[in-house]
């Protein structure tokens, strides 16, 4: 009996300051910031990471997700990470550019055929050591990507069937300058605004389109105030992930090995239902009052050409010339080996 007791009172006294040291443990807060809706297949992959970084870490992490721009636009979201408001911030490539020029080359229309193929290049381990160099000097920790989709064109003028079709179309972009160039190389007249503006202004025509994948045409109901929808695929819309560099490295070690781990399994959970998600969407579109035509494949090449041609020579010009050589020729090199060439 007495030696039954002493068993009872170590496991008691056990469990009392195990208890007491899980909560003695620092506890850290990590605010995130997005600008997509809370159904967007980017906000579910965040509330996974939430799941997976309080369960792990026996509650070390406290994680709340803010979604629809509730802390700020995209470019917003990046400044409050590079001076640690947020702790983590997402943003379409095009708009960090302005702070990772690299990014710009992601920008290039057509450079993917499929989600395979971009997948593969964004996370492939030279383009990944590239951009975590660039945001590091910029007070940020690259994490990596999630991803929206490819994008295509709406507008309330007319369907796009051939170049000639989008000329003088004011459509709203990113503030992105290579998707303002693209566009503006096609013909068209491209009006940076914030995503939060967009359903008034095509409500009240001051713009007559926009581009985005079938996700956010979808869930952000754009079909009820656009007429057409043109398939291009004409960008993979890549959204950047990144954290405070600051609070990153003021974290102990397992836990920024388990927050870098845990992202790259909601990256991969963002994947599975991105690619459901567009699927259903695109079904959902064509049940719409939308017309949806996929623009002819030679129509379709001379886009790419004129597009791709400009934004090069831009690329070229903004970035130093060996960083787009190598950035291509890696990109290339995925893109066959995804295809089997």
């Amino acid at each position: 009996m007495k030696a039954k007791s002493l068993v009872i009172v170590l496991l008691s006294v056990f469990f009392l300051f195990g208890g007491l040291l899980t909560a003695g443990a620092e506890v850290y807060k990590v605010k995130i910031t997005h600008p997509d809706s809370p159904t967007a297949p980017d906000n579910l992959a965040f509330l996974y990471l939430k799941k997976l970084l309080e369960e792990r870490s026996n509650g070390q992490f406290k994680v709340f997700v803010h979604p629809s721009a509730t802390l700020g636009t995209q470019r917003e979201g990046l400044e409050a990470a590079q001076v640690g408001g947020v702790e983590i911030a997402l943003s379409s490539s095009g708009i960090a550019t302005s702070f990772v020029p690299e990014l710009a080359l992601l920008d290039l229309p057509f450079m993917f055929n499929s989600f395979e193929e971009a997948r593969t290049a964004v996370d492939s381990p030279g383009i990944t050591k590239l951009l975590s160099e660039s945001f590091d000097k910029k007070g940020m920790k690259f994490l990596g990507f999630y991803e929206n989709g490819f994008r295509n064109i709406t507008n309330n003028k007319r369907p796009i069937w051939k170049l000639s079709d989008l000329k003088g179309l004011k459509i709203r972009t990113m503030e992105a300058p290579m998707h303002m160039l693209n566009f503006r190389a096609l013909g068209a007249s491209p009006t940076p605004m914030a995503f939060g503006e967009l359903y008034t202004a095509l409500q009240q025509g001051v713009v007559d389109g926009q581009e985005n994948p079938f996700v956010v045409i979808d869930l952000d109901k754009l079909y009820e105030v656009q007429k057409y929808t043109s398939v291009t695929n004409h960008i993979y819309d890549a959204m950047v992930v990144v954290a405070s560099k600051k609070w990153f490295d003021s974290l102990p070690s397992d836990l920024q090995k388990m927050l870098t781990d845990s992202f790259r399994e909601s990256v991969l959970y963002d994947y599975k239902i991105n690619t459901a998600q567009s699927e259903r969407s695109l079904t959902k579109l064509l049940s719409t009052k939308m017309q949806i035509n996929a623009v002819p494949a030679d129509e379709l090449n001379k886009i790419k050409e004129v597009g791709q041609k400009a934004v090069m020579k831009e690329l070229y010009k903004k970035l130093d010339p060996k960083t787009v050589d190598w950035w291509m020729n890696e990109v290339d090199r995925i893109v066959k080996e995804v295809r089997g060439n």
